[in-house]
């Protein structure tokens, strides 16, 4: 059987769903597409195009929630839309995004229980005539808090995605610094932390953990010119990241003032830093360092230095231009 799967999900507005599937030829054993998808998506959906489109034509909508940050976007604007998962409606709507989750993020899954969970909406907003807006969703981010001893609430990110279409533009990076920006102005807020990151999430977000640092300056850049560990918890603090994520940013801050004084600095000549980056890199990666034999672990370790050390060099270069 040859199958072409066409799937119309409004990113203007999630209020309408639609699921259309056409086949050349098919098998009498041949797999119910339609019946497998019908398992999770939500109820009432359209099965005609046509009709979907027309639909979405005569609509008029606005967000659910209230307007967190905006942006200017060329002849459009962003706008983060926050909205806590309480009612039905906007449980609803949310259950219509995470539909396109199960397509593009690995191994996620529906929110069971909506009690405390908020959603951060990205959309990009566009006059359409003198009255009327259109919203299109770009992404969301899910969060969740849970209690912290003795008084104190974490903060978790479970879920984040900038639909495909729209990546690669920015976008991620205004969603992601406008949930931190939010987050950090709660008085019980002890740290944020992200749920089973990606790679590519975790080199996001340190990106955008060292923008906010460079625009914001919690702590001035000169406490940086020695890497220890009192610094590590004051940025901990200020900037209610997790520890492991500050000795990362720390790093790059240390190596930044060095490239600062220095352009042809050489990293290896500093072997105090190199120390303390070996010994993060060995308990990070404990588990994979338990699976092999002793001998092999120096060449393991250094690899992953050079590695470390590549990407670090590779993200401050990239910030700075930013942060200028």
């Amino acid at each position: 059987m040859r199958v072409s799967l066409s799937t119309f999900t409004s990113l203007l507005i999630l209020s309408k769903k639609c699921l259309q599937i056409r086949y050349d030829s098919r098998t009498p054993d041949s797999v119910d597409i339609m019946s497998k998808f019908q398992k999770e998506l939500p109820e009432r959906f359209n099965t005609n195009s046509d009709s979907f489109l027309s639909e979405l034509n005569n609509e008029e909508f606005k967000p659910p929630g209230k307007v967190l940050a905006t942006k200017e976007n060329g002849e459009s604007s962003l706008a983060v839309f926050k909205t806590k998962l309480k009612n039905d409606e906007n449980i609803d709507f949310h259950k219509r995004f995470e539909v396109l989750g199960l397509f593009f993020i690995d191994s996620a899954s529906f929110i069971s229980d909506y009690d405390d969970w908020r959603a951060y909406y990205l959309y990009e907003c566009k006059k359409v005539g003198k009255e009327r807006t259109r919203y299109t969703l770009l992404g969301c981010s899910t969060v969740y808090p849970f209690f912290h001893l003795p008084d104190k609430r974490r903060f978790r990110i479970s879920q984040f995605l900038i639909l495909p279409p729209f990546q690669k533009r920015g976008h991620g990076e205004f969603l992601l610094r406008s949930v931190y920006k939010h987050l950090r102005t709660k008085e019980d807020l002890f740290e944020i932390t992200v749920e089973s990151p990606s790679k590519d999430f975790q080199r996001f977000r340190t990106q955008a953990d060292l923008l906010d640092y460079l625009e914001q300056l919690p702590i001035p850049l000169f406490h940086f010119r020695n890497y220890d560990l009192h610094n590590v918890r004051k940025l901990q603090d200020a900037m209610k990241i997790t520890k492991s994520q500050a000795q990362k940013i720390t790093e790059m801050l240390w190596l930044y003032n060095k490239l600062e004084d220095d352009k042809d600095f050489d990293v290896y000549s500093d072997p105090g830093f190199i120390k303390k980056l070996l010994l993060r890199i060995y308990h990070e990666k404990y588990d994979l360092f338990s699976a092999l034999e002793k001998p092999k672990w120096k060449e393991y370790l250094l690899k992953h230095l050079a590695k470390t050390l590549e990407k670090h060099l590779e993200l401050i270069n990239k910030v700075s231009i930013k942060a200028k």
